[in-house]
Order: structure tokens, then sequence, then C-alpha cells
């Protein structure tokens, strides 16, 4: 992208077990991401919105089934707290 001649420390490892590097330098990866982003806002902001409602949809099942006892617990547990600190 730049062509310029860089030491290897300005390049990011590929595979760090092969001890191979990237092809392009770290500023100008950057530079191909952003320009990447922004010609495809569109798109990563409907994947983004279609993720969103697919994790609640996931997570209002997981409190529906949660156990029922779970929340009065917490209250109980809460209201003997309160009771501790209250004046007589």
């Amino acid at each position: 992208m730049c062509g310029e001649t860089k030491p290897e420390v300005d390049f990011a490892f590929a595979d760090m077990a092969k001890g191979t590097r990237q092809r392009h330098c770290r500023k100008c990866q950057a530079a191909y991401r952003r320009a990447h982003y922004l010609a495809n806002r569109e798109e990563y902001i409907r994947r983004e919105v279609v993720r969103i409602a697919h994790y609640r949809v996931e997570n209002r099942a997981l409190l529906i089934a949660y156990p029922p006892r779970a929340p009065l617990r917490r209250l109980w547990s809460r209201q003997s707290r309160n009771a501790r600190f209250r004046s007589p």
C-alpha cells in the first residue's frame, strides 16, 4: 500500500506459531479497514441490528426459564439487610 521499507516490528503477525507477518504495515492496514468500514457502513449497521435482535430473543427465553424463586430470594435478602441498619 504505502510501498515503504519498514522494520519487521511495524508488521503484525499473520501466524505467531509460524513466525509469519502480515503483508501490509499496521498503519496501511488500519487505513484499509477504516476505508472498508466507511464504504460498507450501512451493511455493518444492518448486521449489528440483526445480531442485537437475535441476542434479545435469546436472552428473553433465558429470563423466562430463570427460576421464579430467585427474585424473591434477592428481595428477602435486601429486606433483611435494610432491617439490620434501621434504627429501632
